[in-house]
């Protein structure tokens, strides 16, 4: 007895070590910019919900929403923070986080939920692809860029030209 509980211990180990594995492939392919890498890792991340072979969604006993919602908000956090460090900027970053996360808790079933996880992938990987193009964009289109993502702010000459490397009689 005590040997099929050693070998379902470590059968678990195995389980828990290699889906801590793929979460670190699914993050640098965001911060990549990886869309097929994302499109691909997606059918596996519905497997090990599906499986819950993790017991992720046995943490809330009495409520698998509460946890599948528990599991989405940690994870729209790490993958604004792969987004990040792929480029985006820490506002643009925030933004999409807290509009995932608002959705996230306005959701009552499983099938949204799902949903919504692959929609914070796809946002995030589009906005790596865009911050990564900015760096070859034209100085008006880099202006521009810069205004949406500051819109909120008061925005200066001075502002955006030491932003985007230019001096502000050339702007």
């Amino acid at each position: 007895m005590k040997t099929q509980d050693n070998s379902s211990m470590n059968n678990k180990n195995e389980i828990i070590t290699n889906s801590h594995k793929f979460r670190e492939k699914l993050m640098h392919a965001i911060e990549y910019g990886d869309i097929h890498a994302i499109k691909e890792y997606k059918s596996t991340i519905q497997k090990i919900m599906d499986e819950d072979s993790v017991d992720l969604l046995k943490r809330v006993p009495s409520d698998p929403i509460r946890a599948y919602k528990n599991f989405l908000l940690s994870f729209n956090t790490l993958y604004g923070y792969a987004a990040e460090k792929g480029g985006v900027s820490p506002v643009q970053g925030h933004y999409i986080s807290e509009k995932y996360a608002i959705m996230i808790e306005h959701t009552n079933s499983i099938s949204q939920l799902k949903n919504i996880h692959n929609n914070i992938m796809d946002e995030c990987v589009r906005a790596v692809r865009n911050a990564r193009k900015i760096e070859f964009n034209t100085l008006s289109q880099k202006i521009a860029n810069y205004i949406e993502l500051n819109f909120s702010e008061d925005i200066s000459v001075e502002k955006i030209a030491k932003h985007i490397h230019v001096h502000p009689s050339h702007l």
